[in-house]
Order: C-alpha cells, then sequence, then structure tokens
C-alpha cells in the first residue's frame, strides 16, 4: 500500500500493519510514541524505523506524560467539551521503549484529551468525524473527517489536503500538529474504503508550528 510520502507542509509517516493511529507522544525529533489498532511502536528515527514497544490487545487512546513518566490509557469517555482518554494501563519511565503495566487506582485523576489540543495562546482544534447519507439509503457512513481550528471564539475548519478518518491530535513542545489517522481511500461515491491489517497505521506533521 502507497501513500504519499510527502506534501507541501505535511510530512506523513506510516507504521507498517498498524492500520489506525490512535495515541502519539514525543517528538519527531527525538523519540515518538504512538499506538495503533492493537500495538505500541516508537521511533528515534524520525519515522523511519518503528519498534513494537508493547502488545495491549486493542487500541489505546490516549497518552500522556508527567515529568519522566509516559503514561497510557484504556478507556475512552465524552465530556462536556470534548472527548478524554481515562485509565491508566500503563507507563513507561523511558520514553516508550519499555512499559510496565500498572492499576488504574494508582492513578485515578489521570485524564488527556483526545481529538483535542489546544495550544499555550488559547489557539484549539479538534477533529470531527462525518457522516454521509446516500441517496436512497437510511443509513449514515463515516468519511472523511475535518479538524475545526477555533480562534478567540471563532471556528474555521483547518485547510488539510489529507482525507482520511482521523482518531486523535496532539501538539509537540514545537506547536507542531501531529494527526493520528486511520487508512482507507475515499471511494467517488464519498464513502471510506477501509483498510485491512495489513494497511499502514498514519500520522500527519505539520512541517511548522501551527498558532
Amino acid at each position: 500500500m502507497i501513500v504519499q510520502e510527502r506534501y507541501e507542509e505535511w510530512t506523513v509517516l506510516q507504521i507498517p500493519n498498524g492500520e489506525a493511529a490512535y495515541a502519539i507522544n514525543g517528538s519527531i525529533d527525538d523519540v515518538l510514541v504512538v499506538t495503533t489498532e492493537t500495538k505500541v511502536y516508537a521511533s528515534d528515527n524520525s519515522g523511519e524505523t518503528w519498534d513494537e514497544v508493547a502488545d495491549f490487545s486493542g487500541p489505546m487512546p490516549g497518552l500522556l506524560k508527567r515529568n519522566d513518566s509516559l503514561f497510557i490509557f484504556g478507556v475512552y469517555g465524552q465530556g462536556d467539551d470534548f472527548d478524554f482518554a481515562s485509565s491508566v494501563s500503563g507507563f513507561s519511565t523511558d520514553k516508550g521503549f519499555s512499559w510496565q503495566e500498572t492499576n488504574n487506582t494508582y492513578f485515578p485523576d489521570l485524564k488527556v484529551p483526545i481529538k483535542y489540543v489546544e495550544t499555550e495562546n488559547g489557539v484549539s482544534y479538534k477533529t470531527e468525524w462525518n457522516y454521509l447519507t446516500i441517496d436512497g439509503s437510511v443509513s449514515n457512513y463515516l468519511t472523511a473527517s475535518k479538524i475545526e481550528k477555533t480562534v478567540n471564539n471563532y471556528t474555521e475548519i483547518l485547510d488539510i489536503p489529507f482525507e482520511y478518518i482521523l482518531n486523535n491530535l496532539y501538539l509537540d513542545e514545537e506547536n507542531r500538529l501531529y494527526v493520528a489517522a486511520s487508512y482507507g481511500t475515499i471511494k467517488d461515491d464519498g464513502k471510506i474504503n477501509s483498510g485491512d491489517r495489513n494497511s499502514p497505521a498514519l500520522v500527519f506533521i505539520s512541517k511548522n508550528p501551527l498558532p
């Protein structure tokens, strides 16, 4: 499966056989950690190669760094303003290369927003899943996601050159936006032709900081 490797303002990384990316943490310049449909991968060479570092047998929707520890979350929830991941399933003290499972009772208050990020100056980005109704059908079909950008209560759609199901967002310390996506192509009728277990998980990264 071939995905365009470079866009003018975005870089796309592929994790072979990952199928879908969910949570992201770290940096493309250092160590980048990504959870996929069942596993966790880490790369220390800008996504050229990936190490499989954990297998949780299902999607882990959130990653959160606190001091020297990276926490991974196994439960997805809905909040008033945005969704979040909660219930700590494990932690790493070496930037995500090795993991220890743990009980959430040790970290009952930790949670992390998903599909939503906000910069220090109050600019927020949020993914929106879109559903398509085909003429003559009573079913709604999932189609390409959008990213909403909100500044001072004004919301607009971020101009992005890729069309995929977008599962999560992350900002690194340089304010570059990372977008976790599921592999799938858009058909002529607007519906998603989903990938399979041999499909790559996709991560799109803005080459420049987004304000």
